[in-house]
């Protein structure tokens, strides 16, 4: 076979077009996922939660505590169904210390759960992952496959790549989003039993989003591994060699879609799991 054809294929292929798309695609998202911080990921957003939003809303959150507070205290004390006894005013007092505490220092703890959540992420990935599915020689399964699948091979790897970037991006967008929200969730702890029911939710959520970003880690890891080398048509000295070409890109095609679609349900894999709904 010419060298000039081989160079076509390997240089100039829609298969190439569609690997750049990929990597580049996982090149952002690598970028993003390298924050270990929230101030690391973008400091102008977060220099306006921090120093803007937050403040703002702990003011507000201290007025809505001690009135979560009276009426935890009105409802107690008017509840003629239970006995009034000293634990549950002790309980009570015990729960809005605990809010007070959590408002106050909520943006230090808060950043030490995403630094614990970067450390785990740190363990399993380090870079982008990238799919090379160009074979070492142009054979006459990498002919057919540029003809039949080269423009879909284009379309899955756009559109595989921008749902793990809206996933990872969506993702950050909802801590920074949760940060702004967290003194007025937490002020509901000081209501007693039937307010804290949105600090739950809250700290459900929370442990979500920062946590969501080990599992992407995971997959993207995991996934690579399992997935590459999968053969469609793998044989030895026979005329199926021959095809060698399109069965890489059968199997890069099943990868990256395979790896967009757990990415895409890995908040739905934790709450599931972890029972954080």
């Amino acid at each position: 076979m010419p060298s000039w054809f081989s160079e076509f294929f390997k240089v100039a292929s829609m298969y190439n077009i569609g690997q750049q798309i990929w990597n580049g695609y996982m090149g952002i998202v690598s970028s993003l996922m390298g924050a270990d911080t929230l101030e690391s990921l973008n400091p102008v957003a977060w220099l306006f939660v921090s120093r803007a939003v937050y403040p703002w809303m702990v003011s507000a959150a201290l007025v809505l505590m001690n009135m979560f507070f009276m009426i935890g205290f009105v409802r107690q004390s008017t509840n003629l169904r239970e006995n009034i006894t000293i634990e549950s005013w002790i309980e009570l007092i015990i729960k809005v210390i605990i809010a007070n505490a959590l408002i106050v220092n909520g943006i230090s703890l808060m950043q030490s759960f995403f630094s614990v959540a970067a450390e785990m992420k740190n363990l399993f990935f380090k870079d982008g992952t990238s799919i090379n599915v160009m074979p070492n020689d142009v054979d006459a399964g990498m002919v057919f496959s540029q003809i039949s699948f080269g423009v879909l091979y284009i379309i899955i790897c756009t559109i595989s790549g921008l749902i793990v970037l809206v996933e990872v991006f969506s993702r950050f967008l909802n801590l920074y989003m949760l940060v702004c929200a967290a003194p007025i969730a937490l002020s509901t702890i000081a209501g007693g039993r039937e307010f804290e029911g949105t600090a739950k939710s809250w700290f459900k959520s929370f442990l979500t989003n920062v946590f969501q970003i080990v599992v992407i880690a995971l997959i993207l890891k995991i996934g690579g591994f399992m997935i590459t080398g999968w053969g469609f048509a793998d044989s030895t000295n026979s005329p199926l060699d021959w095809f060698d070409g399109a069965n890489s890109v059968l199997a890069s095609m099943a990868q990256i879609t395979i790896i967009a679609t757990a990415v895409k349900g890995s908040d739905a894999f934790l709450k599931r799991v972890f029972d954080l709904k």
